[in-house]
């Protein structure tokens, strides 16, 4: 059962894709749409880090959203245009609210939505576009992706979302490396990453909400955040991928970083909860089974022999270093980190199956 289970941890995370690097980039201007709520620890460092990255043609927007802090004013000052969000709309969730509405007060064909924790690769924009742009006439990156097959109708073409999951900065608070076997699970349950290779996942539609980037026709043909199934979704990211027809998920691998919830581990613990269920009920069944099996290798294994063990440390070493800057404590207590995982996620459970809503920033948010 311990082989099958650890076996299981392999396949499902085999190895990582990064965003493909395009020669000589050519692309059209990037509309760069950033919602934040009481984000004035980090919103500043993003400005100037995205800031630095604009041609001409590109904008970018900070969308205020009803921060009790410094946000807006920081932003500003760090040289993004900020929009104070209207009062929130009855049926709406606060990020895709704020993401519409900096949609709305842009014009650039490409949209690119980051979250305000993120620190970006120094050429995300150029690469981002690039990408999207080959993928709208039908050609192929360096990464080897085949183009795609002709449009249905022949007319409308296809659209593309693309998503990439910064690799996790671990912060010096005690609860922060805690947070390591939800990011390794989010890269597994998109199947994306597995030892069948990329299109062993296509299936199932999912997306990392901390980096998006489609073009903004696609955007309005497929509603975006204003469409009925995303505009109130905690995970919108999630309900945001099964409106487009190709999904595209890359690893940000120590290029593109963030450090999530360093507010106290409330907030890791609301915010890995708010998604966790759903998630879940989003991924390929075999996915979710053999991310079972490996969760269950992690609980069972180190209680039955020290062989096991040592072979689940260096396992979760390997795992967790793929994605973020966990140390080597961390692997040595993976016991520690697989009982709060658990924890949560038995939680996340009950909320989306009895309660139906969690509480994240302070708003209760439909748990569907």
């Amino acid at each position: 059962m311990f082989a099958i289970g650890w076996t299981s941890g392999w396949i499902a995370l085999w190895r990582l894709r990064t965003l493909p690097r395009a020669a000589n980039v050519v692309r059209p201007p990037v509309a760069v749409v950033i919602p934040a709520r009481d984000e004035a620890h980090c919103i500043a460092g993003l400005v100037t880090s995205i800031a630095k990255q604009l041609r001409a043609g590109d904008e970018l927007v900070v969308v205020d959203d009803h921060s009790s802090d410094a946000t807006g004013a920081l932003a500003e000052a760090a040289g993004a245009r900020v929009i104070v969000g209207p009062r929130l709309p009855d049926g709406w969730a606060g990020k895709p609210h704020a993401c519409f509405i900096g949609t709305r007060a842009t014009i650039a064909p490409i949209l690119v939505f980051v979250d305000a924790d993120v620190s970006p690769a120094a050429d995300i924009l150029d690469h981002l576009g690039a990408l999207l742009d080959d993928r709208a006439h039908g050609s192929a990156m360096s990464d080897g992706q085949p183009a795609f097959a002709c449009p249905r109708p022949a007319d409308i073409p296809r659209s593309t979302l693309v998503s990439v999951q910064p690799w996790h900065a671990v912060g010096t608070r005690w609860y922060e490396p805690l947070s390591w076997p939800f990011n390794v699970v989010g890269l597994m349950g998109s199947a994306r990453f597995t030892i069948f290779g990329s299109s062993a996942g296509t299936k199932a539609k999912m997306a990392f909400g901390p980096v998006l980037a489609c073009r903004r026709e696609a955007y309005a043909r497929t509603g975006g955040h204003a469409h009925p199934t995303v505009r109130a979704a905690v995970a919108e990211d999630i309900a945001l991928a099964q409106l487009f027809d190709d999904v595209e998920l890359y690893s940000g691998f120590a290029a593109t970083t963030f450090r999530m919830y360093p507010g106290g581990v409330r907030s890791l613990a609301q915010g890995w909860t708010k998604n966790m269920a759903t998630g879940a009920a989003s991924a390929q069944w075999w996915t979710v089974a053999m991310i079972a099996a490996w969760v269950c290798s992690l609980v069972g294994g180190w209680m039955t022999s020290p062989w096991f063990y040592a072979a689940s440390t260096a396992q979760v070493w390997v795992q967790s270093r793929r994605v973020g800057r966990f140390s080597l404590l961390t692997s040595v207590m993976y016991p520690v980190g697989v009982a709060f995982f658990v924890a949560i996620f038995v939680r996340s459970l009950a909320l989306r199956t009895f309660r139906r809503s969690v509480t994240w920033k302070e708003r209760s948010v439909a748990s569907r």
